[in-house]
């Protein structure tokens, strides 16, 4: 009897030790391990600009012609013989086509709003507007006085411009980049550090600064022969960024 008791007791026991073990290991499996996260890099971000000047070899003229007429037909085919004698003259200028763009082509009857009365059509307004892109800059002025002779009689404005800025722009940038390579170095060193690499570099640009000589006259005030063109000169600049590493 005391056998059996002791073999119960034994086995019991063998039991309760089998039961154990699965939740110990389980225990030992949902242990949370602390990892310690690797230290960040320390960075700074810096924009500086490169600029370059340069005189501009073309330019852009906008201009129009201005008719009107009691009908639609009339201001319209009106406008159309003043405006194919200026691409004559442009031509004879020595424009290519190429360099001749309508920008602008318009009809609208014209009101009259007097008396307190309903608006009342008195007639129609045509007007015809072109961009010539002149690649002879010391022409600028011939151009201008050879549209009027031919009938323009709105001068709008004209731009100045680059055929080719690639090696200018260029210019533009390796002053961008030693500035901000300069400065790097110079935040690097107040803090006993050094530039480690560029991580990241991005570009803004290129733009044009200069001012824009607005002609907007009308062909009435033109009085003299010659017009006087100032093209002036160019500022072109360039943004750059850059996020450098620093050790």
């Amino acid at each position: 009897m005391t056998r059996s008791i002791l073999k119960a007791l034994a086995l019991s026991v063998c039991a309760a030790a089998l039961a154990a073990a699965p939740m110990a290991a389980s225990a030992q499996t949902m242990t949370p391990m602390m990892i310690s996260p690797a230290s960040l890099p320390t960075t700074i971000s810096l924009t500086a600009n490169g600029e370059v000047s340069a005189a501009p070899d073309k330019a852009t003229v906008s201009f129009g012609v201005v008719t009107q007429a009691g009908t639609a037909s009339t201001a319209m085919k009106n406008n159309n013989v003043k405006m194919n004698q200026v691409m004559a003259a442009l031509k004879a200028a020595g424009i290519e086509a190429k360099d001749i763009q309508t920008s602008s082509l318009n009809l609208s009857p014209q009101y009259d709003y007097s008396n307190g009365n309903q608006p009342k059509i008195t007639g129609y307004q045509a007007m015809n507007q072109v961009s010539v892109r002149v690649n002879k800059l010391d022409q600028t002025g011939a151009v201008i006085d050879a549209v009027l002779a031919a009938g323009v009689n709105q001068i709008d404005n004209i731009s100045f411009g680059l055929k080719n800025d690639d090696v200018l722009m260029d210019q533009a940038r390796t002053q961008a980049i030693k500035t901000l390579t300069q400065r790097a170095n110079l935040y690097a060193s107040a803090f006993g550090m050094k530039v480690k690499r560029v991580q990241t570099i991005s570009e803004s640009g290129p733009v044009y600064n200069h001012p824009m000589p607005m002609m907007a006259m009308r062909a009435e005030a033109a009085m003299d022969k010659s017009t006087p063109v100032a093209s002036g000169e160019l500022q072109l600049s360039v943004s750059v960024s850059a996020v450098f590493e620093l050790e």
